[in-house]
């Protein structure tokens, strides 16, 4: 029977049953007694060797026949040492290696030497019979026949699976842009239902809203994904370079079920995964350090997720060296990002952010971890480039935390759109607390400064026309239009020349030379057919 027509899918789904045996690997050698653990190995590693026997992979169907065998020696009770985990590693890696041969229209590479690895373990504390040991170890058994498994199989292989099926992510996306499309012609409808005053167009376009918001929910539901989805590699990642750096670290993840866009996910591995480095590298002292320091042994890194509103909120922290701000700011100075003036102005959280400048770096020697200083400009590139912002919070020889807040969605918004001169402009409404129609007479001067009072707290103001560089018009009437943001902590006030009200858009990206730009977030068309800019207050302009 020709399989071809299914090798994308098991290409994708022997993918994923990789990735889960990877992080069960790194669980088990956590938790070395979990019944369930090993069972769940066993089963990830027959499931590749049977999806890899009906493709006709044979390389791949005798490595994954020999971590099965192995599993099933440990399911019978067989003791097991340190060295297993580093077996069982080694094989994933061979097998991971092999499909993405497979997948780059390759054939398979050898992997007899891993499979002679594997057959000849014995652990070094015993715990199976000497025969049945010494059998296993003198040969590599010959792979067990496995049944020809149809291509309904693979697709079907429980009935929870038969009610959901794959789709390609070009078509998610072709989904999601065309509801974006049909979201600006409604926008065009409401439009000429205000001009023409027809009752019956008028309701068409209310039932045309309820139904497109349905339909973009659902959209958007289909293409959310948790977070673990890129979480589930950093045990095996903190793992590996905790071994390559002699430390010990205990690494947990709290929230990680928590759903993002993919479009959002796709960016967010690297970001994490540079955070995770530093954190291990810079942050986690060795063993002899810490216990000098009255720390423990073991250095503790989490990162923890919550939702907040339309955003998520993604803390990674570790219980390490921590960072001192000042030799930050005189590494900043010394090596000429910053003058010396500027530096002793800037508060303790901005001198922390000046590590994400390029090729800034305070460490001592390059390995092959850090030390080249591109790790942190890659995390707040990328962060911003998502609308997403980037604080740094540290308590010297105790710990760091890195908070990221992100969108759910990047695609289609709610924006606040205002009048400045000229120009309308879109502002992402998780960026806006609320917003206010003051006196002039409210506004007072204070050293020089424009501010309003709130909740007896002075909150500064500031034109976004002259933020921008924008030619505003002339203030007109008693009124000042303005909306209130957040920035580093405090509140900010934000006058424009008017508020025309919030409605959800389609975001589309900048090309260049606009995508160079600083402050903004993106573009927008409306129902009349402008183009809107979306503008990036929080990440670029304050």
């Amino acid at each position: 029977m020709d399989m071809s027509q299914y090798r994308e899918l098991f290409i994708s789904e022997a993918g994923e049953h990789l990735q889960k045996l990877s992080a069960l690997v790194v669980q088990l050698e956590a938790d070395r007694d979990n019944r369930e653990i090993i069972d769940a190995l066993f089963r990830s590693a027959h499931s590749v060797k049977g999806m890899a026997a009906s493709m006709g992979f044979t390389g791949m169907t005798a490595l994954a026949h020999r971590m099965e065998d192995l599993m099933d020696r440990i399911r019978r009770g067989m003791a097991f040492d340190a060295e297993l985990f580093d077996l069982l590693l080694a094989g994933e890696e061979r097998l991971a290696a092999m499909l993405e041969q497979i997948a780059a229209g390759g054939s398979e590479m050898a992997a007899d030497d891993i499979i002679a690895r594997l057959a000849a373990y014995t652990p070094a504390r015993g715990g199976e019979p000497a025969a049945a040991a010494g059998q296993e170890a003198a040969v590599a058994a010959p792979a067990e026949p496995v049944p020809e498994m149809r291509a309904s199989d693979i697709q079907h292989q429980s009935p929870a699976a038969q009610q959901t099926i794959k789709v390609k992510t070009a078509a998610l996306d072709s989904f999601l842009d065309t509801t974006g499309e049909l979201i600006t012609v409604k926008h065009r409808l409401a439009l000429l239902a205000r001009t023409l005053r027809n009752q019956d167009f008028h309701e068409a376009v209310n039932a045309l809203e309820k139904h497109l918001r349905e339909l973009h929910d659902q959209v958007m539901a289909v293409r959310m994904i948790p977070l673990a989805a890129v979480t589930e590699r950093f045990p095996r990642l903190v793992r590996d370079l905790a071994r390559n750096s002699d430390k010990e670290i205990i690494f947990t993840l709290k929230g990680v079920e928590i759903e993002l866009d993919r479009s959002i996910l796709e960016l967010l591995g690297d970001p994490l995964a540079h955070l995770l480095r530093n954190c291990v590298d810079h942050g986690i002292e060795t063993s002899a350090e810490r216990i000098a320091a009255g720390k423990p042994a073991s250095g503790r890194v989490e990162i923890a997720v919550s939702r907040e509103t339309d955003q998520v909120a993604i803390r990674l922290e570790d219980d390490g060296r921590g960072i001192d701000a000042e030799q930050i700011a005189a590494a900043a100075v010394q090596q000429g990002f910053i003058s010396r003036e500027k530096a002793a102005a800037l508060q303790i959280e901005e001198k922390l952010l000046l590590i994400c400048h390029a090729g800034f770096s305070t460490a001592a020697r390059v390995t092959e971890i850090s030390g080249r200083g591109v790790g942190m400009d890659v995390v707040r590139t990328n962060i911003q480039s998502l609308g997403g912002t980037l604080s740094i919070s540290s308590v010297p020889g105790q710990s760091s935390c890195f908070l990221l807040r992100l969108p759910l969605t990047i695609a289609i918004i709610n924006v606040l759109l205002v009048k400045v001169g000229r120009f309308t402009l879109a502002i992402p409404l998780t960026a806006v607390s609320r917003t206010l129609d003051l006196l002039r007479g409210d506004i007072a001067v204070i050293d020089d400064q424009e501010a309003i009072f709130l909740e007896s707290e002075m909150v500064p103001l500031f034109h976004l026309g002259r933020c921008l560089n924008l030619q505003t018009e002339a203030p007109r009437g008693d009124r000042v239009p303005l909306f209130i943001t957040e920035h580093k902590g405090r509140r900010v006030a934000l006058q424009v020349d008017t508020l025309l009200g919030n409605q959800d858009v389609f975001v589309k990206p900048l090309s260049r030379p606009l995508a160079v730009i600083e402050g903004l977030y993106g573009a927008t068309v409306l129902g009349d057919g402008e183009v809107v800019f979306i503008v990036d207050i929080l990440n670029r302009l304050l």
